[in-house]
């Protein structure tokens, strides 16, 4: 999903206003949830979108154009117990990803216990939760 985004500045100097475009990858294992998604940013004025729906596929997607912002279904995390490539990729980029899950993980109860902040989006999702949450994950330091 490509977002517009207004700065706050008043030139065109890294300053002022400009206007730069916040490219999200959604990679979700169920089209229908990934096109839900897409849709409602769409009705909140952001176009475009690039959808992935495996790991193998996020990061192949990564490398191709990279993104802003990721919207990760944990149902597809790998079981290994290794980083998944896409994962250490948004990591060393620092790339904000809103994980979507019925429940939290394990891990994600672990950075949540540790203050860190982490981005979640409980399956079943309201719609109306997602234009804001998309500003409160690009907000935090990454």
């Amino acid at each position: 999903i490509i977002l517009p985004h207004v700065a706050d500045n008043k030139e065109n100097t890294g300053v002022g206003p400009t206007m730069n475009t916040i490219k999200i990858l959604i990679v979700e294992s169920e089209p229908i949830v990934a096109m839900d998604i897409a849709s409602t940013l769409e009705k909140h004025g952001f176009a475009g979108s690039t959808y992935a729906n495996s790991e193998a596929d996020a990061y192949s997607k990564l490398s191709e154009g990279g993104a802003d912002l990721i919207f990760f279904d944990e149902s597809l995390k790998g079981r290994n117990g290794n980083r998944p490539e896409w994962e250490s990729m948004a990591r060393k980029r620092k790339i904000p990803v809103i994980y979507l899950s019925t429940q939290p993980s394990d891990r994600g109860i672990r950075k949540l216990r540790s203050g860190k902040q982490v981005c979640y989006l409980r399956k079943p999702f309201n719609t109306l939760d997602i234009p804001p949450l998309v500003h409160k994950c690009l907000a935090i330091p990454h």
